[in-house]
């Protein structure tokens, strides 16, 4: 009966060790310590797991646990470092892009495999949007002391893009007016 509820997953079960005389109660009392032996430090991790998609980690493991728990534990408190990493430097970048300074970016040096693609993620994020305004402000720059030679040239996507054409549709417009009044000054009023 231990074995087959052990194999389902029904780890609460134990045997009656009290039905059993000498050796077979012996040996019932030791299956039903090996599950209870098993079964917290399962519960343990399983509790931890369900926090930590719940968002909440930032506890450490602090009971010493032995063998493949151990390992167990370990990998939890790894998982954990890599998201308080996440979380971190999310907020850093977060902080950064609020208070107006894009060009601070995730350290790719604290994570691996998923986590490091997520930083990489934010930052490649970061970088298509500060090219358009880097550009801008240049072209601005430009346009600010009256030089409409230069326009943005990037190939952006979506907003981005419709973001370079108000400004190239911008300094357009300006060196419409600044032809105008060349002409006028010239005495050709005709695109009055």
């Amino acid at each position: 009966m231990l074995s087959e509820a052990a194999v389902a997953g029904q780890l609460r079960i134990r045997g009656a060790a009290d039905r059993f005389q000498g050796g077979f109660r012996t040996l019932v009392q030791g299956i039903n310590n090996t599950l209870d032996a098993v079964v917290e430090p399962v519960n343990f991790a399983t509790a931890y797991i369900q926090r930590m998609a719940d968002g909440e980690y930032g506890e450490a493991i602090e009971k010493e646990y032995q063998g493949e728990f151990k390992t167990l534990m370990e990998s939890l408190m790894s998982i954990r470092a890599s998201l308080n990493n996440l979380v971190g430097e999310t907020v850093a970048l977060t902080r950064a892009a609020a208070a107006g300074d894009l060009t601070v970016r995730a350290d790719l040096t604290k994570f691996k495999g998923g986590y490091a693609d997520i930083a990489t993620g934010f930052n490649q994020t970061l970088d298509a949007v500060i090219a358009p305004l880097n550009e801008a402000i240049a072209v601005l720059g430009r346009i600010a002391v009256n030089d409409y030679t230069t326009e943005m040239t990037g190939q952006y996507q979506g907003m981005l893009k419709q973001f370079a054409e108000s400004v190239n549709l911008t300094r357009a417009r300006l060196v419409s007016i600044q032809d105008a009044i060349l002409r006028v000054a010239e005495g050709d009023i005709s695109r009055l």
